[in-house]
């Protein structure tokens, strides 16, 4: 089983490719989304990967490079640096 760093990567590396698919495949039935810059919450899959695909449709060349991560528990911080 892949550890979680692994799988947070991953779905970073789904974003950039626009692969909603995949990142549907790799997001917990759970997950919660919080971007505290804009004070939007998602609390569904389905919500994350239309405010993904609105990112992606804003910036479409955007990419995030992950600059650094951490793992405690089973849960993922990751640092990314978006250009």
């Amino acid at each position: 089983m892949a550890d979680t760093i692994s799988i947070a990567r991953e779905g970073i590396d789904a974003f950039n490719k626009g692969d909603w698919d995949q990142m549907r495949k790799l997001a917990a039935s759970n997950a919660v989304y919080v971007e505290p810059a804009t004070g939007r919450r998602t609390d569904t899959v389905d919500e994350f990967i239309e405010l993904s695909k609105g990112w992606r449709a804003g910036f479409p060349d955007v990419k995030g490079t992950i600059t650094s991560a951490i793992e405690s528990g089973g849960t993922a911080v990751l640092e990314i640096t978006w250009a």
